[in-house]
Formats: C-alpha cells, structure tokens, sequence
C-alpha cells in the first residue's frame, strides 16, 4: 500500500474513532450528571446523613449492612468523593469545605428524612457481622469450637487439633469434635495456627461494625467521637433537672397545675405536721398523735427501766450428750402488771 492511500485510510479510519470517543464521553458525562442530579435530590430531602468507612470491608458485609439499614427506610449510597462534594456543593449545604478533609477514601452515605444524627448514628452502630480473625488480632470475646463432624479428613490435622487440645476423633473418614472446645480467651492473642483452624471449620469469631467517617444536619458537621452518648446518664441528669425545677417552682409557688399540686400536698403535710406537735387534734392527724403518743410512753419507759430491750436467742452447738437433758434457762420477763404499773405512774 502506497503512502498516500495508507494516509488516505488513516484519515478515514480517525474519522470513525473519533464520534464514537465522543459518544461514550458524553454518555459518562451524561451519568455522571445523573448522579450528582440524584445526590442533590436526597441532600435536599434529607434532615442528616452518615459517610460510612469502606476501607477493608468486605463486601459482603457492606452489603449486609446496606440491606438492613434500608429495611429501617433508610437510604445508603456507595460514593465516589468527587462526584458527592460536586453534588453537596450544588445543593447550596453550608460546611463543604471542612466536609471535604474527610472525603479521602472510600465512602458509602446513609440519608435520613426524619432521624437525627444521633438517632441515625445509635442505629447504625447497633449494626455488625462476623468474619474470618487474622493472626495477632485479639479474641473480642471467648472463642467456642463446638463439637461435631467436621469436613476435614484425618491425618496431618489430627496433631493440630492435638496441639491447640481439641478432643478429636476419625468417624467415617473425618474428623469428629468430641464436645465443644474453648479454643481463646476474650483479650487473648490468636496464633497463626489457630487462626488457619477457625477458617477451615468456617468458623468467624471477629465482630464487625460499622466505621463512621462524620456526620452532617444543620450545617454542623459532627466526628464519631461526638456521636456516641451516654443515654442513661443524660436522661439521669435530666430527670434531676426536672425534679430541681419542680421544687423550686413549688417553694415560689408559680401558678401552674403540675406544680400546684406539689404545693398543695407541702402545705397539706406541713400543716399536719404543726398540728401534731402543737398538740392539735382533729381527724386528719389524731393517728399521728397517737403513735407519736406511744413512740413517746415507749422511750420513757425504756429510760426508766419498765421495759427491758428484747435480747435475741444465740444459737449454740449441743453436744449429743447434753442434748438428752431437756433443761433450758428460762428469761425473766416483765410481767404484763409491772408494764400496767410503770404507764400507770407514767401518766399519773
């Protein structure tokens, strides 16, 4: 083929190349507006979200946690950075710069259009899975092998078991866990060794959650760290704060029905109570007076020796011998005379 056709075959063929480079541009384009389009949307729609850390997450797991967040009507979205900036900055959201120092990596985005962040944070990180534990990763809790037939033949294997004391058996051409085996300790290091074993009985022993890269409502951007509240404590400290305010409310007497009904009952009882030591009688608090009356008679009589204090029997160990003679010491008791006596001097 001479220069000149060969030219003349180039041109034609850069000529074919060259729409179809371009249709598949503005078709990426295209998508890629498409997203940021629908990143808009549910930025708008929605009252929070959380950027999720997908670094070395299994995608299973991912997927476990993205089918359970959407069953509480959530929606999780897989990211690309850019792409989620792009379409945070159009929404005309406040924060896009401080946002974008945590958009180094890869990053899925739970939207909620009712949750708090704190509410949507508690549910995700109530979320977690189990897979495969590496060698030098610590056991989150004591690792069970439970007994049964295994799928692995004997041989070679029956020393590993031996080594990490697992009671073995060969039935039927496998091996056959006697009984349930605890292979680690919460807090213990797992071997190398171990490590192989758990994965070969398919056994996951480590617990994954989700990672929360940051939080965003309102134009405030919120780290993990912030997220995480102590429920229990602060609904303590709010119930002292309401118990506070109902007290002092009551010592002001502000006119309102929940705090009436406190001042009404701190009168009724002060009242009672200045009455029983005035020595007023009347229906409402002649049972104060006579048990305070009694209480009184009781503590004067004990002072003046009419009443003894009631001694509580000691047990003491018998020997068979002496158990045989029946003879028991009997107490001195104050006669129901000598009670009547010492009230009657009491009161005269």
């Amino acid at each position: 083929m001479r220069g000149r056709i060969r030219r003349l075959y180039l041109k034609a063929l850069c000529g074919v190349e060259k729409p179809a480079q371009t249709r598949i541009l503005k078709q990426s384009m295209l998508e890629k507006q498409r997203k940021i389009n629908e990143l808009i949307d549910l930025l708008k729609k929605s009252r929070s979200f959380i950027i999720l850390d997908l670094e070395n997450l299994e995608t299973r797991i991912y997927k476990e946690f993205k089918r359970e967040l959407e069953e509480k009507r959530y929606v999780v979205k897989s990211v690309k950075n850019k792409i989620f900036l792009k379409a945070f900055e159009k929404s005309g959201l406040k924060g896009a710069e401080e946002l974008s120092k945590y958009l180094n990596k890869p990053v899925s985005v739970v939207f909620s259009d009712s949750d708090n962040v704190f509410v949507l944070a508690e549910k995700i990180l109530n979320l977690y899975s189990y897979t495969k534990i590496k060698p030098g990763e610590k056991a989150s809790y004591d690792i069970v092998v439970p007994a049964g037939p295994t799928d692995i033949p004997p041989g070679p294997m029956m020393s590993v078991f031996g080594r990490l004391r697992i009671p073995v058996q060969p039935r039927e051409g496998r091996i056959h866990i006697m009984r349930d085996t605890v292979v680690a300790r919460e807090g213990q290091e797992i071997s190398p060794e171990l490590a192989s074993l758990l994965a070969k009985l398919d056994i996951l022993p480590k617990i994954v959650k989700p990672r929360i890269i940051v939080a965003y409502e309102d134009g405030i951007i919120f780290t993990e760290n912030s997220l995480k509240l102590d429920i229990s404590k602060y609904r303590s400290s709010y119930e002292e704060a309401v118990r506070n305010a109902l007290n002092l409310a009551s010592e002001l007497v502000i006119p309102d029905v929940n705090v009436l009904r406190i001042v009404l009952t701190k009168a009724y009882n002060r009242a009672i109570n200045l009455a029983t030591e005035l020595g007023v009688i009347s229906s409402e608090n002649i049972t104060y007076l006579l048990l305070k009356a009694v209480s009184r008679a009781n503590a004067l009589a004990f002072r003046l020796g009419l009443i003894q204090p009631i001694e509580q029997p000691v047990k003491q160990e018998v020997k068979k011998e002496e158990a045989k003679e029946e003879q028991e010491e009997k107490k001195e008791e104050v006669s129901e005379e000598t009670i009547a006596e010492g009230l009657s001097a009491l009161f005269g």
